[in-house]
């Protein structure tokens, strides 16, 4: 639309088609003042991609090279590797590996700290004191919960 004069003459309109022309002149000079204003947003943004894409290139170069001098150095470099894992026992092998406090088992099925009653009622869920007391007696507790009677929760063996 640039460059075009649009001109106001309204000889040879009559009636209504006056305010449609009128309308429409005055949409087409909004709509090219827009143009003139924003038409080289998609050029400057592009440029602003195309120089970004350029450093990233750059930046990407760069880290290549730093990358292959740490490698070179790494692989004749092994004193930042520290020591050797220690050996496992026989012990830690029968066990699974799993000591007491790492199973699951022994958890409480709200908090995960550890178990100190379980409630057949509950599908024989193990609850810790605070979380019991929460849900099976506390003024939220659900009135079938109030019904359960637990037991003291027996540690599960290591896996």
């Amino acid at each position: 639309m640039a460059g075009v004069s649009i001109s106001t003459d309204r000889g040879g309109f009559e009636g209504g088609d006056d305010d449609e022309a009128s309308r429409l002149i005055t949409q087409l000079r909004e709509e090219a003042q827009l143009e003139s204003k924003y038409g080289n947003l998609d050029e400057a943004r592009m440029k602003d991609l195309h120089s970004r894409n350029e450093d990233l290139k750059k930046g990407m170069q760069g880290l290549s090279s730093v990358r292959s001098n740490a490698s070179k150095a790494s692989s004749t470099d092994t004193d930042g590797l520290g020591p050797p894992p220690a050996a496992v026992g026989l012990d830690e092998l029968r066990s699974g590996g799993i000591d007491d406090n790492e199973n699951p088992d022994n958890w409480c099925c709200m908090c995960n700290e550890d178990a100190t009653w379980t409630c057949p009622g509950c599908d024989n869920d193990n609850y810790c004191e605070e979380c019991f007391r929460e849900s099976h007696i506390g003024p939220e507790a659900d009135w079938e919960m109030k019904k359960h009677r637990p037991r003291p929760f027996i540690k599960a063996s290591a896996k």
